[in-house]
């Protein structure tokens, strides 16, 4: 709500409509263009969403909590941090692929970097679709109710998870050409992988478990009431 609303309303379809043209002529400085506007609302609502967690949980508190406390409030909703968290850091990996895509033909096109540059092409597809399968996970824990020691178990799996994929991944993935053969980077992005992997077997675990005692009216009726993606901003 507010101006911060209109501001992410605003860049979000001028930055589709430019990116998606720079994509149809193939022009990657075009395509950034539109991307650094969609990056830019995200970061807003994603900033915007772990401000609230703080605000909910310490209510009348939050002007006079320390940053201590505000820090205490936030990890106490391990699975609504987790949500924001993803979607600022995934903004945050995407400048690397802006420099991939800037210096294609520059750099990454060249004989020796066709190991790397084949990496890259593979990779970021991957890391694309488990930020968002993750992200999707974690909101559906919160939506549909799973509540107590399990949920906050399993924010802190897919937190730790992504924090040891995703990073790690992005490094792997524009390594320079000495550490061609290094594969440090990818050995955590696979551990990292695996706990994501225990995040999800229990998140379904969960969700099924969860689903049996809810009423229909949760699942999308008149009466349910959406958690994470309607939260108001300041």
């Amino acid at each position: 709500s507010g101006k911060l609303y209109q501001i992410v309303l605003g860049i979000t379809p001028i930055g589709v409509i430019t990116l998606s043209y720079g994509a149809w002529v193939l022009n990657h400085y075009i395509i950034w263009v539109g991307a650094g506007l969609l990056i830019l609302g995200t970061l807003i609502m994603s900033i915007t969403g772990l401000k609230n967690i703080i605000k909910d949980v310490l209510g009348e508190r939050y002007e006079s909590a320390s940053r201590g406390k505000k820090l205490k409030a936030l990890f106490s909703e391990p699975v609504k941090m987790s949500y924001y968290y993803l979607l600022m850091i995934a903004q945050l990996l995407v400048f690397p692929q802006i420099y991939v895509g800037l210096f294609t033909d520059e750099y990454y096109r060249l004989h020796e970097m066709v190991t790397l540059e084949y990496n890259f092409n593979v990779a970021h597809w991957h890391q694309l679709a488990v930020m968002i399968s993750v992200a999707l996970m974690v909101h559906a824990i919160d939506f549909f109710k799973v509540e107590g020691r399990l949920k906050k178990i399993l924010g802190w799996i897919f937190f730790a998870g992504f924090n040891l994929t995703f990073p790690f991944a992005m490094a792997h993935m524009v390594r320079p050409l000495p550490l061609e053969n290094f594969e440090g980077f990818r050995t955590i992005v696979f551990i990292g992988v695996w706990v994501l992997l225990v995040g999800f077997v229990i998140g379904l675990y969960a969700l099924g478990k969860n689903l049996k005692s809810v009423a229909p009216t949760e699942h999308g009726g008149p009466a349910s009431k959406p958690l994470i993606l309607t939260e108001k901003t300041v």
